[in-house]
């Protein structure tokens, strides 16, 4: 906005400067055609038509100005708002896939829960009970969670509540093989 306001300050100096000038310019000839008694009235005259068109060609430039000025102001509030439509969108497609990854994360956590626990506990259980026995286990850790805790912490919790080698790798960061070998070096 700074900048339209600057433009539309600009333009009001230039024409108040340019009114000035025309009546400035008006007056010393009427002073000078006065001055110099050998200057007749046919001179004065045609020196002030010239003026005349000299000024309406300056007002033909001034509206010129000032349309170009008003388009650009409409041109740039339009810009404006479109970038800020674009913005928007864009934080919601970040936020988006943040939740498809919490997703595939999760679903990933509960299947891997699942087998386990099928592995473990599934002997003569229906699906419904294994699967009402998993939710009361699972514990979905968030980055907040995870704050404070050093990477071997953070990598030993992720573990724990299910989550692959490669998940933790991508939650965290890191290289599967370090991961692996910090997983290695708890057992």
């Amino acid at each position: 906005m700074n900048g339209i306001f600057c433009i539309f300050l600009g333009a009001i100096i230039v024409f108040i400067a340019l009114f000035y000038m025309k009546k400035e310019m008006k007056k010393i000839i009427v002073e000078k055609s006065f001055r110099f008694n050998g200057v007749s009235d046919e001179n004065v005259r045609e020196i002030l038509e010239h003026l005349e068109t000299v000024e309406d060609d300056l007002d033909k430039m001034n509206e010129s100005y000032y349309e170009i000025v008003n388009d650009l102001e409409g041109k740039y509030s339009v810009h404006e708002k479109e970038i800020e439509i674009l913005q928007n969108e864009f934080e919601n497609m970040e936020e988006i896939q943040k939740i498809e990854d919490i997703k595939k994360m999760c679903e990933m956590l509960i299947e891997n829960k699942l087998n386990d626990h099928l592995k473990n506990h599934g002997e003569g259980k229906s699906e419904n009970e294994v699967s009402t026995d998993i939710t009361k286990e699972i514990s979905v850790p968030t980055q907040s969670s995870l704050e404070g805790l050093s990477k071997r912490e953070k990598i030993y919790k992720l573990s724990k509540n299910g989550l692959g080698i490669n998940q933790i790798a991508r939650e965290l960061d890191l290289g599967t093989g370090e991961i692996k070998l910090i997983l290695n070096l708890q057992d």
